[in-house]
């Protein structure tokens, strides 16, 4: 009798028939075949792209540095709300001001390592008893996306006039901001609100006293109010807002089966001087040590790719001839190429210059770590290697055809995975017995019959 663990689902195959808990009874057969269709089904739900965001509500000027591997934007601004008119006259109220306009571009080319400039909008107060004025811009990259500040309403001369919602002067597609109200001798006029559903204007001024200020972002200020003898100013207009969005890759997007015999362009290379080549030969990697050289011999990507709920696999043909222990091959990792140059990821290596081991590892501030407890390294049981990540923690697994997955060990995510680059290594620490070459095939490409993760089909070993 073979037992199934899944969850909390247990499986008790019979010759007629299993017994499912919690489930009608089902034979083998056909649970594995309505599984398969089921997970079929969810298959062409696979994301492959990890969307990042950043906002700005604070009025000022901003930079912002594209990550490697993006290559549009999404920008949205939001411009300043127009401050509303002030009154001298008694009873008389200001013209409320116009709200700020609203301005998308949902694909804005946008170039990997590039720093673009971009300003949101300050509020926009009103200087005395007069006129308000009309309210900030909020631009990204000069005028590559513009929303315009809301019109100032007029200050009360026997009227006063509204500022008016326009697309005007607009660069994207744009939203006007709506419309103020004219002030009269019983109210100072309400602003309008920010284009696209943004802050409400100021409300209409109908007791005594200065304007109401919009609400961020983009308000615009509504109009004083004077019923006494004091002059009243009209409310201030509200900041704007941007939003930033785009996409960073998973890196299970990042495939390639190195058969060309020739480096794509997704690939680069670091080499410490001397310490070795890398070369696209044979249909695979062969990354290559030089005798009595320390180093890095390294192939990573060229761009950041999200490990986030992704993973990546890798398939090992020949670790080389390490029979030094002063060399390390490491097969696949993840790495963070900034700062401290964080890494996780396989290591193969020997204690002794004989017996070869392998063990997950980490490395922080350049520290390396193993983690869990190191075994004795099999070519065949670790044919193919995978890091993976789901809710927060970092799985190791292993695979001798690429269809049945091994979990070696997981842990609390140790770095932070949303900008990493794969890579496979070899470093020698001082001089080594020999050259030696190590080879590496199919990166995120697994045999037929699997899913990326494999971790579906795992379910029927």
């Amino acid at each position: 009798m073979k037992k199934f663990f899944y969850k909390r689902w247990s499986f008790r195959e019979r010759k007629c028939g299993n017994i499912v808990q919690g489930l009608p009874l089902l034979c083998h057969s056909h649970l594995k075949k309505l599984l398969l269709t089921l997970g079929l089904l969810f298959l062409p739900l696979q994301i492959f792209a990890a969307t990042s965001s950043v906002t700005q509500t604070a009025a000022g000027n901003y930079t912002w540095l594209c990550p490697p591997g993006v290559t549009t934007l999404q920008v949205e601004l939001r411009g300043g709300g127009g401050s509303g008119g002030g009154s001298t006259t008694n009873p008389g109220g200001g013209g409320g001001a116009a709200g700020g306009q609203y301005s998308i571009n949902s694909s804005l080319a946008v170039t990997a390592g590039t720093t673009y400039n971009y300003t949101v909008a300050a509020a926009q107060t009103t200087v005395g008893t007069g006129n308000g004025s009309d309210g900030h811009d909020s631009t990204f990259n000069t005028n590559s996306v513009v929303a315009k500040g809301g019109q100032h309403g007029t200050s009360y001369q026997g009227g006063a006039t509204h500022g008016t919602g326009s697309t005007t002067g607009g660069v994207g597609t744009v939203t006007a901001g709506v419309s103020g109200e004219d002030g009269t001798t019983t109210y100072g006029g309400a602003g309008g609100a920010g284009g696209n559903s943004g802050g409400a204007g100021g409300a209409r001024k109908s007791s005594d006293g200065n304007g109401n200020n919009g609400t961020a972002p983009g308000g615009g200020g509504s109009g004083g109010f004077k019923n006494t003898t004091s002059s009243r100013n009209g409310g201030t207009g509200a900041a704007g807002k941007s939003i930033l969005t785009y996409t960073t890759p998973l890196v299970s997007a990042l495939t390639d089966n190195f058969n060309d015999n020739s480096l794509d362009a997704k690939w680069t290379t670091y080499i410490d001087t001397g310490a070795g080549s890398i070369a696209e030969a044979n249909q695979e990697i062969e990354i290559t040590t030089n005798i009595n050289v320390s180093g890095y011999t390294e192939l990573y990507s060229v761009n950041d790719y999200d490990l986030t709920g992704s993973s990546m696999t890798i398939k090992v043909i020949d670790r080389g001839s390490i029979t030094n222990t002063n060399l390390y091959f490491y097969p696949l990792f993840a790495i963070i190429w900034s700062g401290n140059y964080d890494l996780i990821g396989w290591d193969i290596f020997t204690l002794d210059g004989i017996n070869m081991r392998i063990c997950p590892v980490k490395r922080i501030n350049y520290s390396f770590t193993l983690i869990g407890t190191d075994v004795a390294y099999n070519a065949n049981t670790y044919r193919y290697l995978k890091i993976r990540e789901l809710s927060g923690t970092t799985y190791f697994d292993y695979s001798a055809d690429g269809l049945n997955w091994n979990n070696f060990n997981s842990v609390a995510n140790p770095i932070t995975i949303t900008a990493i680059r794969g890579s496979s290594s070899v470093y020698t620490t001082s001089a080594t017995v020999s050259a030696t070459t190590a080879k590496v095939d199919d990166f995120n490409i697994l045999p037929s019959g699997t899913n990326h993760n494999g971790d579906f089909f795992q379910f029927f070993n």
